[in-house]
């Protein structure tokens, strides 16, 4: 029988991977169909380093049960949030509205 911390430790994961999965299949080639502007190409740059620091810091902190990763990863999600917020005004006024969707997942 699995237990709670190897099940959530499972989850986090997979759920990593789908979100993975949902950017580079959907979101890149909407990017590459309208074409990035340069301060898009080095934002999206640093989202993404940003946000597999951050995923990475997570699963750390659930595999080695550390307070310390735990409030770095928290700092991490915040800073990964606003990161990723700086780019919506350019996307409001470049994209279609199905490329907003999948921002928004």
């Amino acid at each position: 029988m699995i237990n709670i911390v190897q099940f959530l430790q499972s989850s986090f994961i997979v759920f990593t991977l789908l979100l993975a999965v949902i950017f580079i299949f959907f979101d890149e080639p909407m990017h590459m169909k309208r074409g990035l502007g340069r301060w898009e190409k080095i934002s999206h740059l640093t989202d993404g380093v940003f946000s597999a620091s951050t995923f990475f810091i997570g699963y750390l902190a659930l595999v080695n049960k550390s307070n310390f990763l735990f409030y770095l990863y928290c700092a991490f999600s915040v800073l990964t949030q606003v990161l990723t917020y700086k780019d919506e005004f350019i996307h409001k006024a470049e994209c279609l509205p199905k490329e907003h969707i999948i921002h928004a997942c």
